[in-house]
């Protein structure tokens, strides 16, 4: 069961000192607060009978501010200059999460069997960018549109776990009849003496880490706009990047183990379009990267919410470089009616993989692949369905299809303990499908019917023999109606996940963990003035 309060609040004010320039502060604070209780009876392969209970409260808590101008000057080639500092904290606490554990119907005397834990997170990130665009018309009816940025940010992070049990110490502790008590007649606080329970530390060497990261970036591009029938686009991005992430045993802070990221990288980027009539051709180039994050580079561990599963990162990850072209084909035969193919094609060196830790520890870590491709053909459309007469008229479809052929490459060092060698990047599903049918009519009402649909994909990649775990192909049926009551009335109705289907991981012919996220539905009254 789960019970969520949740809070948000925004502010937004500005001053516009001329028609031209203008500041704005924007700030927002999201607040989400749960209270949970897990309750897992069943069998497993070391207990035939085994109940667990965990109560859980948790509270988290984003906080932005944002300082941004726009400026433009027409007399300088249509200058225009935006900037913009943002300020943004977060925090995630979970005071008191507490774990138990029956087997056989007996309190169990595990070492993980009771467990309180007490979890403190904080992130903070500062940021500031610049942005500088101008005008020049050139030869052949052209537009020559230059941008140059800059940007600079700063992230931090705190992260400690405490964790605290009853340790099985005097005769009281083995009296098989208290031990098949409820939960609050076993740790009373009579129990809790040198004869019966004693408090422990169970706080590990990992449980805590800081890290950091700053990045500061230059980037331009220049956009040539030839009779906005043929537009070329290049432009590139150098990137100054660092990132350390130290895990470190609270009782022994010189013990630790230090992750240390860097990279200097400059990302060429192209673009191309040209223009037909009602058709439209698009080729693009580009050079991007995918950093670890902190909690990948960590060996400190954190729980999987939604299948409870232990995950620690790993210190030796590298940066995933990706080069990616992508060429596309619109057709626009209607006032809002369109029709796209395209082709894709990514290459990329050291992805990240979640791979399990090993057959008999069902926790998961991370890897780098030596290199991956992921290329596919992308179908989208969108038709309005007047054609259907007066009925039809106030109706669209729209949807989009990818189909997809992954092939990873495994590092050489890595190839005897990983199962299967030949196979798809972990996460990548060969299949994704989205359509939504709407109603639109010119009243103030909408309501739109969406489905969302992924093929099967690797959730973690199988080690030492033990096959692949799979998540098997997944869809997800919403519904959304908006009735505007007047001017200033609005209700808003949404249904979600209606279908209720099941979501399953499979591992070769066994299901390792399947459920029903179970259907949502809300409603939302608003009132402007």
């Amino acid at each position: 069961t789960e019970n969520s309060i949740d809070l948000s609040a925004i502010l937004s004010t500005g001053l516009d000192i001329n028609e031209n320039n203008n500041v704005r502060l924007t700030s927002v604070i999201l607040r989400q607060t749960d209270d949970r209780v897990f309750l897992v009876e069943g069998q497993t392969f070391d207990a035939p009978d085994l109940k667990t209970t965990e109560l859980q409260w948790v509270e988290r808590q984003i906080t932005s501010n944002q300082l941004q101008g726009d400026h433009y000057f027409p007399a300088l080639n249509e200058l225009v200059v935006n900037w913009r500092y943002s300020d943004i904290t977060a925090t995630r606490e979970a005071p008191d999460t507490r774990s138990y554990r029956y087997d056989g119907g007996e309190f169990s005397s595990r070492v993980d069997g009771n467990m309180r834990s007490f979890d403190e997170l904080e992130d903070n990130a500062a940021e500031l960018g610049i942005d500088l665009t101008m005008v020049f018309y050139g030869p052949m009816n052209s537009i020559i549109t230059p941008k140059i940025c800059y940007v600079s940010s700063e992230k931090e992070r705190d992260s400690e776990i405490r964790r605290f049990g009853f340790a099985f110490n005097g005769a009281l502790a083995n009296d098989n009849e208290l031990l098949r008590r409820p939960l609050e007649e076993i740790l009373s606080p009579g129990n809790i003496t040198q004869e019966g329970f004693i408090i422990r530390e169970l706080t590990r060497p990992t449980d805590s880490y800081v890290a950091n990261n700053s990045l500061e970036a230059f980037y331009g591009q220049v956009e040539f706009n030839f009779d906005d029938r043929l537009r070329l686009t290049f432009g590139g991005r150098q990137e100054d990047f660092e990132q350390v992430s130290t895990t470190f045993d609270l009782f022994r802070p010189t013990s630790s183990i230090t992750a240390d990221l860097k990279q200097k990288e400059f990302l060429p980027a192209f673009s191309a379009t040209y223009i037909h009539y009602d058709h439209q051709f698009r080729f693009a180039y580009s050079e991007t990267v995918s950093r670890p994050d902190f909690r990948e580079m960590s060996t400190s561990p954190f729980i999987n919410p939604e299948t409870s599963q232990e995950i620690f990162g790993n210190p030796n990850l590298d940066i995933t470089s990706i080069t990616n072209y992508d060429f596309r084909w619109e057709w626009y035969f209607g006032f809002a009616d369109y029709i796209s193919a395209g082709y894709f094609y990514k290459e990329f060196v050291d992805p990240i993989e979640t791979v399990i830790f090993s057959p008999g520890d069902p926790r998961l870590t991370y890897i780098n692949a030596a290199s991956a491709e992921n290329q596919g053909i992308e179908v989208e459309g969108y038709k309005r369905l007047d054609f259907l007469g007066p009925l039809g008229e106030d109706f669209y479809v729209q949807g989009n299809v990818s189909f997809i052929d992954s092939q990873v490459n495994i590092r050489e060092e890595d190839l005897r303990s990983l199962t299967n060698s030949n196979r798809a990047l972990q996460g990548q599903s060969d299949v994704l499908f989205n359509a939504q049918i709407g109603y639109e009519p010119y009243s103030g009402t909408t309501a739109t019917l969406l489905y969302h649909y992924f093929g099967d994909r690797i959730s973690s990649v199988g080690i030492e023999g033990a096959p692949d775990l799979i998540q098997e192909g997944y869809g997800e049926l919403n519904f959304i109606f908006i009735k505007e009551l007047n001017r200033n009335w609005q209700i808003t109705a949404k249904a979600k996940n209606i279908l209720d289907a099941r979501s399953e991981i499979t591992q070769g012919s066994l299901l390792t963990n399947g459920f029903n996220l179970g259907r949502e539905a809300s409603i939302q009254v608003q009132y402007r003035f």
